[in-house]
């Protein structure tokens, strides 16, 4: 890991045992400085992407964190083999930083909002004239829309929130409420491990956040999914997000990952874009004690071989040629809730043959009349494996 001495602004390589670091969370600007600019100096004194490395180091030195960690200088994007293994890493290294500071460049405190804050920190925050009439501002920055600063806020144990001018806001665990409320993320999982959330749950954060490379929205996502996947940039966001979710189902049996819903027909079991799990957020995956995992998917370029009871199989496939296909998961009875209620069930509508069948109905995910995952184990020890098609492909 490369990091960048807070004191001389140079570069020191490690291995193995990393020192303590702090890490910067923030939005790319228009003119920032790279690893090759910053080790040939001079670079320009003026420039907006230099200060914003100094004001970083200075404010990790300031806490006496000798060593700091920034993407945009500590990666040497023209090398593709370390650009990648950094993208596989980026969580990695938000999750083992000692501090984090998100800088919010496109949010200021005005100067008697800041003398209100210091004067009397228990009380601005519910005197009219504090924190309450900065609250919609703080919300509204472009950092809270922003695919890769997910992970950034989800991964770090310690988060703190600067202004464009880099006064201090607030840490995290005093506006968690605030980040909760903007960012739809359950305020539990604002103190927890994130990734015991649900895929679905964990895919509805990221739904509404934009990458600049559609392949990008994926590869964000890596840490945070528990998977190793390399970048394959020119691919396309489909296809990279395609590719995210059969890697995540060769290591999760969370049956989530096909809890989503979107408007457009024809579809295999994956979703075709991160936006279908907007409506995703509270889906918990359940097993019920003692149960065994549903038998292995097998996935090809084509399809999705899965096992479906035999019972449910010959009741809706008869007549009116459906296959109902039972998901170990269901809405819990608010966003931060983890108990289940109804488990979820997807309608198949059948190809050709009785085993051969794709989803066309994803508006919406439909719930059992009383909860069944427990009858679900019994059912699946006599089950027949169908093969869902994905779209466009030959069946």
């Amino acid at each position: 890991m490369r990091l960048l001495d807070t004191a001389t602004l140079d570069f020191a390589e490690f291995s193995g045992a990393i020192p303590k670091y702090a890490i910067l969370s923030h939005r790319w600007g228009k003119i920032e400085v790279s690893y090759k600019q910053l080790r040939q100096r001079p670079v320009l004194q003026d420039s907006p992407g230099l200060a914003k490395i100094e004001e970083f180091c200075r404010l990790a030195a300031g806490r006496s964190i000798r060593w700091a960690w920034i993407d945009t200088c500590c990666i040497d994007k023209r090398n593709s083999a370390e650009l990648s293994e950094a993208i596989m890493s980026m969580y990695k290294w938000y999750e083992f930083s000692a501090e984090c500071y998100v800088h919010l460049a496109d949010f200021e405190i005005s100067s008697r909002e800041l003398s209100l804050k210091n004067q009397s920190a228990e009380s601005f925050w519910h005197i009219p004239e504090g924190w309450p009439s900065i609250r919609d501002s703080f919300s509204k920055s472009s950092w809270f829309t922003r695919g890769w600063t997910l992970q950034e806020l989800i991964a770090s144990s310690k988060v703190v929130f600067y202004d464009s001018h880099w006064n201090e806001i607030a840490p995290l665990k005093q506006v968690y409420r605030d980040v909760a409320e903007v960012t739809r993320i359950g305020e539990n999982w604002l103190v927890e491990d994130a990734r015991h959330a649900s895929v679905a749950t964990r895919m509805s954060w990221a739904s509404c956040r934009e990458t600049e490379l559609g392949e990008d929205m994926a590869c964000c996502l890596l840490g945070f999914c528990n998977v190793n996947m390399p970048p394959m940039y020119g691919e396309g966001g489909e296809i990279a997000f395609y590719r995210l979710q059969t890697e995540i189902m060769k290591t999760s049996d969370d049956e989530s990952l096909f809890a989503w819903t979107s408007d457009q027909g024809g579809s295999g079991l994956l979703a075709a874009h991160l936006s279908y799990f907007a409506n995703s957020g509270g889906i918990t995956m359940e097993t019920h004690a003692g149960s065994e995992s549903r038998p292995p998917y097998h996935m090809t370029n084509k399809r999705l071989e899965i096992a479906i009871p035999k019972k449910d199989f010959k009741l809706f496939s008869e007549g009116d040629g459906t296959v109902r296909f039972f998901l170990r998961c269901s809405r819990a009875s608010n966003i931060n809730a983890q108990k289940c209620d109804k488990a979820f069930y997807i309608e198949l509508s059948l190809l050709m043959g009785q085993r051969s069948a794709i989803r066309t109905e994803c508006a919406e995910l439909k719930e059992t009349g009383k909860y069944l995952i427990g009858q679900l184990d019994t059912d699946l020890a006599h089950n027949e494996r169908i093969y869902i098609f994905s779209p466009g492909s030959e069946v």
